[in-house]
């Protein structure tokens, strides 16, 4: 009985505290403040994220990304970027990114490919049909492999 009076006051506190003063209107959160991405999309600088866990090849995760404006599959730009995506993604299965164009690397986005993170003996080489995969068992590190294999994939599109 002790402990309950001594809790009153707080309670009381934490209650008004949570509760708008009557007459005082919300604060609406400030357009710079406010998500543009899609529910269940992660906004993340510019962009927006969504991974989905069902499973596709290379070409048809890209093309589905790009049902959504702007939408490619992800492009990692800088070590931040791959932070924020391996806290958002936690490591699943692994999941497609680059894809070989002319003979290089390339985003398909077009992003500029700066930021590189390859496993140990990758890439084994440029090939065509060869695309690169996001792998957790090697810390998140890249290999290249079959674009034909399927995986998770995660869409980045301009918020």
């Amino acid at each position: 009985e002790m402990l309950s009076l001594m809790m009153a006051p707080i309670f009381s506190w934490l209650l008004f505290t949570c509760l708008p003063l009557s007459g005082q209107e919300e604060v609406p959160v400030p357009p710079s403040a406010r998500s543009s991405c899609p529910e269940g999309f992660a906004h993340h600088g510019l962009y927006c994220y969504g991974l989905f866990y069902h499973r596709e090849t290379w070409n048809s995760s890209e093309s589905l990304c790009q049902d959504y404006p702007s939408g490619h599959l992800l492009s990692l730009l800088n070590e931040a970027e791959v932070n924020f995506v391996v806290g958002l993604w936690l490591g699943g299965a692994s999941l497609f990114v680059l894809s070989p164009q002319d003979g290089r690397w390339q985003w398909s986005s077009n992003a500029p490919y700066h930021y590189q993170a390859w496993q140990k003996g990758s890439p084994s080489a440029t090939k065509p049909n060869y695309c690169v995969s996001l792998t957790p068992e090697a810390g998140e590190q890249w290999k290249d492999e079959s674009c034909q294999n399927k995986y998770q994939y995660l869409c980045k599109f301009r918020a």
